[in-house]
């Protein structure tokens, strides 16, 4: 039943909105990497989305297929959907705030030639990250690197925010 296959696009939205709309400003749902029901769902429930994402040819072309079902959520289900822009994450090396990697430069710079206003910020790839995550704790601020992912990941969080309002 065509009913009960849109209902599950749209239980996400209401239970956020029941749960949550008198009590939080702003809710951030962290989905899978596929782009299967779960993310439509989400798509569905949101106002804004935006992307991490890895500067390799893989993740390039996964993230033409999430265009694409953004548009396909934002025409069918939801028209407030609004694609916010990207994160360059996990980047092997940073210079003056470009990638140093040949292959992750060249992504980077077809990005930022393509759509400037939609790269929101470039996070390397530190183990300080990974250890933070790994014991559920911020990303330290003792030692150069840390310092170095602590600002790149405040300045990503500073942008978003200013979309955000």
């Amino acid at each position: 039943d065509l009913s009960q296959d849109l209902d599950q696009y749209f239980m996400l939205s209401e239970e956020l909105h029941k749960q949550f709309s008198d009590t939080y400003d702003l809710v951030l749902l962290d989905t899978p990497g596929n782009l299967g029901s779960r993310v439509t769902a989400a798509l569905t429930a949101a106002n804004v989305v935006f992307c991490p994402t890895e500067l390799n040819v893989y993740s390039s072309q996964a993230l033409g297929q999430l265009n694409t079902l953004v548009q396909q959520v934002k025409r069918r289900l939801n028209p407030t959907l609004h694609f916010s822009g990207l994160l360059a994450n996990k980047v092997n090396g940073v210079l003056n705030g470009i990638p140093t990697k040949s292959d992750e430069k060249e992504i980077y710079l077809n990005l930022m030639k393509r759509s400037p206003d939609k790269l929101l910020g470039l996070v390397g790839k530190r183990a300080c990250i990974s250890r933070a995550i790994s014991n559920g704790e911020m990303v330290s601020t003792t030692d150069e690197l840390s310092r170095k992912s602590y600002e790149e990941i405040k300045g990503f969080s500073e942008k978003l925010l200013r979309i955000l309002g």
